[in-house]
């Protein structure tokens, strides 16, 4: 994995208009926690603490799902400039396709939540299934489907059919 891959937009997406994939400090230290991992290092970036919400937020984060907190699937997308697949010249049918898919199960009540390494790096960090996957993988495990907290797809997208399949087994 270069570090040009994890500087810079996919070059068939939008000839790189949409900037540079940190977005964040906290999206690249994450990437530098998993390189220096992998690369043996002995001391990766520390873990920043906890953002712990406010009233005026909602109610407190917590690093553990709950019964009341778990979501029925989460996706843990790689970085993408743009996430409805609408961007660029080539239409990208597989993202087309999820978003069909997530909206058809939010319209039968189920909870589906993307998230997007650009813009909620945090939830990488957060879920430590999902962390040490990408500390072994990289960041050809991605896109990581997971529902009702477990691990349930790697390094594709799902289909309509599996999530249904993964959300009956109880997964």
């Amino acid at each position: 994995m270069g570090d040009a891959l994890l500087a810079t937009p996919d070059a068939a997406c939008c000839a790189g208009a949409c900037g540079p994939i940190f977005e964040t400090p906290l999206l690249e230290q994450l990437f530098n926690r998993v390189r220096g991992a992998v690369s043996g290092r002995s001391n990766p970036a520390p873990t920043p603490p906890a953002r712990q919400r406010t009233p005026k937020d909602g109610p407190p984060m917590t690093d553990q799902p709950t019964a009341v907190t778990m979501l029925d699937i989460e996706i843990f997308d790689p970085p993408l400039c743009c996430p409805t697949g609408l961007c660029g010249p080539v239409l990208d049918t597989t993202l087309v396709d999820l978003a069909d898919a997530v909206s058809t199960l939010a319209a039968e009540g189920h909870t589906v939540v993307r998230h997007m390494m650009t813009s909620d790096p945090q939830a990488f960090m957060r879920n430590k299934t999902v962390y040490d996957l990408i500390k072994a993988r990289q960041l050809e495990v991605l896109p990581i489907t997971v529902v009702r907290g477990q691990v349930v797809k790697t390094s594709a997208y799902p289909s309509l059919d599996e999530l249904h399949a993964a959300l009956a087994a109880g997964a």
